[in-house]
Order: C-alpha cells, then sequence, then structure tokens
C-alpha cells in the first residue's frame, strides 16, 4: 500500500472496506512510498519523511485501533517515526487533536514493524531497535 495516495491518507474512511478484510484475514501489508501524491524534492526523488504522516494518519483517526489485526511493515526504517513517536503521542493527547492516552498511542505507535531500505547507519538501527524492537525489524532494500 502507498502511505499516501493523491492526498488520501491509509486512514481515510474511503478505506474502511479494504482494512475490514485485511484485518478479518490477519494480513500482514507492506507500506512503501510511491510516486501518487508524494511530491519531488530533487530530481524527481521522492521526500524522504513519507511514512510517519500516514501512521499518524492512522494514529489520529483511529483506524490502526480498529484493526489491530493487520500487520503493518513500513518502508525505509518508519522514515521519522522513531524520532517523533514521543512527540505525536503527546500532540495527540491534546483534547484538539482527540485527547488519546499518550501511553496507549506509544503502545500503537510502537507496534509496527519497519525495514531497512534506506535505513542501515548505526544511528538509524539503533533508533529503530530502542523504539520498536529488534524482532519487528525486517531486511528491506529498494534495489530490485
Amino acid at each position: 500500500m502507498y502511505p499516501n495516495a493523491n492526498g488520501t491518507y491509509l486512514g481515510d474512511s474511503s478505506l474502511d472496506p479494504v482494512f475490514v478484510a485485511l484485518n478479518a484475514r490477519q494480513a500482514t501489508v507492506f507500506v512503501h512510498p510511491a510516486a501518487p501524491g508524494c511530491t519531488s524534492v530533487a530530481m524527481g526523488c521522492r521526500r524522504p519523511l513519507t511514512e510517519y504522516p500516514a501512521m499518524e494518519n492512522l494514529l489520529l483517526t483511529g483506524q490502526r485501533a480498529q484493526y489491530p489485526d493487520i500487520k503493518m511493515i513500513f518502508a525505509h526504517g518508519g522514515g521519522a517515526m522513531p524520532y517523533l513517536a514521543s512527540r505525536i503521542a503527546g500532540m495527540a493527547s491534546m483534547s484538539l487533536l482527540g485527547g488519546l492516552n499518550a501511553t496507549d498511542s506509544m503502545a500503537e505507535l510502537s507496534g509496527y514493524y519497519f525495514d531497512t531500505a534506506s535505513s542501515t547507519s548505526a544511528i538509524q538501527l539503533h533508533a529503530m531497535e530502542s523504539f520498536i524492537g529488534r524482532d519487528q525489524i525486517v531486511t528491506g532494500t529498494d534495489c530490485s
């Protein structure tokens, strides 16, 4: 799946039928950015931070909590999520953004799997391991 297709994020209610089917099958879903809705910053390359807004959207819309049996793997070490999760959880606890419990939000955000594509530096690997644990890091590559 794309984290965002032409401005529609994974938490959009139009995707509920897809998420119902995936949840019923306890499916594993790989989320990787692609051209639709991903703006370019240099020479046609996609922005390197497309993953975390999708996870943030799933949290804030309640989509992740509503469909807990879907195993989701996010590409590129989860983007900036290992670094931003506590800030996002804190912001989500504000009544304006839903008043979610920060501890529950952190548990949701750290329940994803991340692949190692474009995320193999010592700093990135340490951040992933500290955030989601070694068992939720899977090998990935952007090379075909």
